[in-house]
């Protein structure tokens, strides 16, 4: 009876780790589909506030968003610095988010703040 037990918590153990993974797939899934809508949409010269806030929305990482606002931040810089914004509330003590915000809205203070977290960070000040 107890090896009866033994086997179907390791079967139950077994379908937990399987529908975590599969929705962790999911959500990585939903997070590469949006980024991908977003440079699609930059690559034609638009700026789309809806790929915009959809990387926000999908894309739980704040190194993710902050990657996704640094690559967009010279064709759309206001979309850029609303993603790096909402990266950099989601993890201020994150270098990423700071660098990207620096980039995107050439914000001196943002600068700062991404100096502070990486002193080894070589990009000249915003002007």
């Amino acid at each position: 009876m107890a090896q009866l037990a033994l086997r179907l918590i390791a079967v139950l153990l077994a379908v937990a780790g399987v529908v975590v993974g599969v929705r962790a797939y999911a959500d990585a899934r939903r997070c590469e589909d949006a980024r991908r809508s977003l440079f699609v949409a930059t690559l034609r010269s638009t700026s789309d506030p809806v790929a915009v806030a959809a990387v926000a929305e999908r894309c739980a990482s704040p190194e993710t968003v902050a990657a996704a606002a640094a690559g967009i931040a010279r064709a759309d810089p206001a979309g850029a610095t609303r993603l790096a914004r909402e990266a950099a509330r989601r993890a201020p003590e994150t270098f990423g988010p700071w660098a990207a915000l620096a980039i995107a809205d050439r914000d001196s203070a943002a600068w700062e703040r991404a100096r502070t977290l990486n002193p080894r960070w070589r990009t000249a000040a915003p002007r």
